[in-house]
């Protein structure tokens, strides 16, 4: 644990993505306006990490693409819209926001909440993965990774002098982030506690997390990682899931292709 928490971290990053709802109009695609006709966007934070030197992050599937499974945005995609990203990086501490590659995205056939996609990234760990079954771990002590409530809980660990520094230099969407990164403010929040239970496709614990966290590592007590943190119960932080890892191999492999 100690380990994961000294030298892991740093695979572990921020992922913020903005996209739009397109509709064709007189044969072009056109973003949908508000009624001031402002493009109508949504914005969100995940969290992920480096799987494969090649700049593999994996990552939940509704991060990867925020509209699955969301019953907001159901609604405007049955009505024949699309969605289609503005801006989607990945940012690992002490780095740059990393642009994603949407067509290098690629999701589980497994019916788990996972996905995969690349980025160009150097200097960054590649975390260490459990190979053997993860189902004698029940009741021992686990450890989630990543950026729950995404930038509100880092402004929050921020120094103010810092925080007034990067955000006077802000002067777009991405701005933020790659302010607050160059101070060294970028960095996941660690949380502890037990791993409950092991199903077929989910890890229950009880370390608390929120959105956010969706995406990051749990670590087992031997500072592998043993699955993705996808949800949470609302109202309880005793019962918290995530994918097992041996699911995210086949889209690891898929992904760095032959």
């Amino acid at each position: 644990m100690q380990r994961a928490m000294d030298s892991h971290s740093s695979g572990v990053c921020l992922i913020h993505g903005i996209f739009a709802l397109m509709e064709v109009r007189a044969g072009r695609s056109v973003p949908v306006t508000d009624q001031d006709g402002k493009a109508f966007e949504i914005e969100y934070f995940g969290s992920g990490f480096l799987v494969d030197g090649r700049g593999i992050i994996l990552t939940n599937r509704h991060v990867a693409q925020p509209w699955w499974n969301n019953d907001a945005v159901a609604p405007l995609l049955a009505r024949g819209l699309k969605p289609e990203f503005t801006t989607l990086t990945a940012t690992f501490p002490d780095h740059a926001p990393a642009r994603v590659d949407p067509d290098t995205i690629r999701t589980s056939r497994d019916p788990v909440d996972l996905a995969v996609f690349a980025v160009s990234i150097e200097s960054v760990p590649v975390l260490p993965l459990r190979q053997d079954d993860v189902r004698n771990l029940a009741g021992l002590e686990i450890m989630l990774m990543g950026y729950p409530t995404g930038l509100d809980a880092i402004l929050a660990r921020t120094e103010p002098g810092i925080i007034e520094d990067a955000l006077s230099t802000a002067k777009d969407n991405e701005s933020p982030i790659r302010e607050l990164s160059a101070r060294g403010a970028i960095r996941p929040l660690p949380t502890h506690g037990s791993l409950n239970e092991v199903t077929e496709f989910k890890l229950v614990y009880d370390a608390v997390t929120t959105s956010g966290g969706s995406g990051g590592p749990v670590f087992g007590p031997d500072g592998l990682v043993i699955g993705v943190n996808f949800a949470m119960l609302r109202g309880f932080q005793g019962s918290n899931f995530g994918v097992p890892i041996q699911y995210a191999r086949p889209l690891i492999n898929e992904l760095k292709g032959p």
